[in-house]
């Protein structure tokens, strides 16, 4: 039997119309289905990340229009600290207390109270934080003693902190920043994102400029489709490894890349701690299109319980008042220097003699024995144990050890 080929051509036709017709019946139950279980089309997620219409990215405006329109204020979420929708970073030395700091700023914003004890949140704001490196014990210490600081409950003062701990996850994968989205999307009010360290949120080499654009690229594309601030938690290269003569954000490890990317910084340096009770750093806050907090010295002093666990914090803050506190210091050493004697003295005897806190005491000491004025003893005698003017240390026979000319290691 021979077939024609128009026979063929009329069947697949014919069936092509049938198709259609099912098709067209069954659409609205379809629809209905997929509507009951997930949006039609793209999700937000899925078109931010789509290829971009070039021009809907490219659009100019007259000069003096955009001069026309209504100053915008900053808006602040900590005021001077984090800006309202900014990609922020705190950046540090290891172990200078990034951690605790940005969790601090996130139970400041989800409780409306001062970050720090100082700095003003002016509208409550549900907080989320993914930490790679914490898990659930420490996050129960630190919780519970920022929660102390504020004379709260931990359950009160944590109940709108949403904590991802020891948490894997690489941002330039699609499918898991999607999925991070996601779960963030489902936090209502959600004012700011945690996200610490940035190290172990991708897998790309720090130094390369092209990568890490790519990686910042997504913390703004994260930073968008949530409506709300990103703060990252980053490292920066110890003092001394080619960091001479910069500035605080441009000491960040990796490309110069991340410095520039970014909205706002709050920086930690020359990290102070005798790594139980307390740890003091000069803080720079570096804000893009506005003036911040601008140079303090930050003390968190720790309380621990038997087993070493932390269960109140309490943060110092102290403003850095150009010349004034030049002089301040200056003041300081004299009555630390007319407080000494012929005995070697620890730093708690000398702060009660000057009425001073004891960071202050301790980091004006160390500048005193780099100096030559005063001479710290680390005698295996408890007597012989502590500092003394150097002249006095001579005549009495003391010998300083440590680094340099005495200096007690901190």
């Amino acid at each position: 039997m021979r077939v024609r080929l128009a026979d063929i051509t009329r069947a697949c036709e014919e069936a092509d119309r049938e198709a259609q017709a099912t098709q067209a019946e069954e659409a609205p139950a379809s629809q209905a289905a997929t509507s009951a279980q997930e949006p039609v089309g793209k999700t937000a997620t899925e078109e931010k990340w789509s290829p971009p219409d070039p021009k809907d990215k490219i659009v100019f405006h007259r000069g003096s229009k955009i001069l026309s329109e209504p100053i915008l204020n900053p808006l602040w979420l900590v005021q001077g600290l984090l800006p309202e929708g900014g990609v922020c970073v705190i950046g540090g030395e290891p172990k200078s207390t990034k951690t605790w700091l940005g969790m601090e700023l996130g139970m400041a914003l989800s409780t409306a109270t001062p970050a720090l004890g100082e700095y003003e949140v002016h509208e409550r704001k549900n907080v989320a934080i993914f930490l790679a490196e914490d898990g659930k014990r420490s996050v129960q210490a630190r919780l519970t003693a920022l929660a102390s600081s504020r004379d709260m409950e931990p359950k009160e003062a944590s109940e709108n902190m949403f904590i991802s701990c020891r948490g894997e996850l690489d941002i330039l994968d699609n499918d898991q920043a999607r999925a991070l989205v996601d779960r963030c999307k489902a936090i209502p009010d959600l004012g700011l994102l945690v996200l610490d360290p940035l190290r172990d949120l991708h897998t790309q080499e720090e130094n390369d400029a092209t990568a890490m654009a790519k990686v910042t690229k997504r913390l703004r594309d994260i930073r968008d489709l949530l409506h709300c601030s990103v703060l990252f938690v980053h490292h920066a290269h110890k003092s001394g490894q080619g960091t001479s003569g910069r500035r605080e954000g441009q000491r960040m490890r990796g490309s110069s890349v991340i410095h520039g990317a970014i909205d706002a910084g709050i920086y930690l340096s020359g990290t102070e701690t005798d790594m139980q009770s307390y740890w003091t750093n000069k803080v720079a806050v570096e804000i893009k299109e506005g003036a911040g907090a601008g140079r303090f010295k930050l003390t968190l002093n720790l309380k621990n319980d038997h087993e070493g666990r932390a269960y109140d914090a309490a943060w110092e803050v102290e403003k850095d008042v150009g010349a004034g506190a030049a002089e301040a210091a200056d003041d300081l050493k004299a009555g630390i220097l007319a407080a000494l004697t012929a005995k070697p003295q620890g730093v708690d005897a000398i702060a009660a003699k000057v009425a001073r806190r004891g960071a202050d005491v301790r980091f004006a000491l160390k500048e005193m024995v780099k100096a030559g004025q005063v001479v710290y003893s680390d005698n295996k005698n408890p007597a012989m144990k502590g500092y003394t003017r150097a002249g006095d240390a001579s005549e009495a026979g003391v010998q300083g050890v440590g680094k340099g000319q005495g200096e007690e290691t901190f």
